[in-house]
């Protein structure tokens, strides 16, 4: 099964190495819930977990030297009463 349909990732935006330099992909949660897999996000056949590869010629950040797959929690902001 895909993460999307094992895992509640309506909070979540996922950061992938792919992209242009300094400008990684990102996908949102509407992109991520249901069947959304890719090479660089996808569940462990055998255990169901999450799974995260990172290639090592892959796109980083501006200010880092290390490519990266991963979630990023997005708060929703309230304002008090």
């Amino acid at each position: 099964m895909p993460p999307g349909t094992n895992f509640n990732l309506n909070l979540w935006e996922l950061q992938e190495p792919i992209g242009s330099p300094g400008n990684p992909q990102t996908d949102t949660p509407a992109q991520l819930s249901g069947g959304y897999t890719d090479p660089y996000f996808l569940t462990d056949p055998t255990n169901g977990s999450m799974e995260f590869v990172d290639p090592s010629n892959g796109v980083t950040t501006a200010h880092s030297v290390h490519a990266r797959s991963e979630l990023r929690e997005m708060y929703n902001a309230t304002t008090p009463a």
